[in-house]
């Protein structure tokens, strides 16, 4: 994407932009406090962009849910894992901080991709940060606005037919499963901790007994078996829909290699799982609104 147009609004939140190609798709992007809040503008004329105060830390953040995704490839152990964490405070706050998301990976693994959007976004290619001797553990500065945020990474292990991993979850959680390819064995270290509840598009789904509310520890659990056949093609394809390539300025624009599909593996699992539930964004005090228009962009905020 290529920026067009810039303005800043007036004191009492009104702003007006300008567009030389009305017929193009646009993307208004609204930055408060170092924040940015992306809309399409499209034929209607009108778009609302919510815009909200930002604070270092909002207490409560939970995943409702959160996968793990496994496949063995020639080059070893695919692992992608998916978390979509619930911003739901009163009034609507963003929280902010250079470590929004912190996350472990094996310290024999290769971390090939992180992804992040909105729930009603698209996904953009985030580099983390990884501190001074925390081999293994990096920090994402993504701002985790009001309503759902989702989240996916992949990361890559030596294989040579067993594996142990130990997931380790950035929020606490509601909900976790495991996906893995027929071909590929689960097991736990204890029988009780994971059921097994179906099988959606050639994937097993292994999903954590969860008795005591939120889960804060994964059990570890070992993979084993050969090669993997992963998705259809025809199952990528109907997913594909939901990992739009659209990437706004600002953002890298690298596709994540063979990442691409897998959060919609969870909408696929909803069935077996029953997990995801989506926040519905609350409209409070201390929330700012931009309205747009295509060939003059107007609106205000408040």
């Amino acid at each position: 994407m290529q920026e067009e147009s810039t303005t800043i609004t007036q004191g009492n939140g009104t702003f007006s932009l300008r567009v030389s190609s009305p017929d193009a798709a646009h993307l208004v992007r609204v930055i408060h406090q170092g924040v940015n809040y992306d809309q399409k503008a499209d034929a209607s004329g009108r778009v609302d962009v919510e815009v909200f105060d930002a604070v270092d830390r909002v207490p409560g953040l939970a995943a409702r849910v959160s996968m793990a995704q496994v496949e063995s490839r020639d080059t070893g152990l695919l692992v992608t894992e998916m978390y979509e964490v619930v911003n739901g405070s009163s009034p609507p706050v963003t929280q902010r901080s250079p470590a929004n998301f912190e996350f472990s990976v094996p310290s024999n693994a290769t971390l090939e991709s992180f992804q992040a959007r909105r729930r009603t976004g698209i996904w953009v290619n985030v580099q983390p940060s990884q501190g001074p001797g925390r081999e293994g553990r990096y920090a994402v500065d993504y701002p985790i606005r009001p309503g759902d945020t989702l989240f996916r990474f992949a990361y890559r292990l030596p294989y040579s037919g067993t594996a142990s991993l130990k997931i380790s979850p950035a929020y606490p959680l509601e909900s976790f499963a495991v996906a893995h390819p027929l071909a590929l064995e689960f097991k736990s270290q204890h029988s009780a901790d994971f059921t097994s509840p179906g099988v959606s598009h050639g994937l097993r789904l292994e999903q954590l007994t969860n008795k005591s509310g939120l889960i804060r520890d994964i059990p570890a659990f070992e993979i084993s078996g050969g090669a993997s056949v992963g998705m259809s093609q025809q199952a990528q394809n109907r997913v594909e829909s939901d990992t739009n390539p659209a990437i706004p300025t600002g953002a890298q624009s690298t596709a994540a290699p063979e990442s691409s599909g897998a959060w919609g593996l969870i909408v696929a699992g909803v069935v077996f799982l029953a997990a995801i539930i989506f926040a519905v964004w609350r409209k409070r005090a201390g929330r700012q609104r931009a309205a747009s228009s295509m060939q003059q962009i107007t609106g205000s905020a408040r």
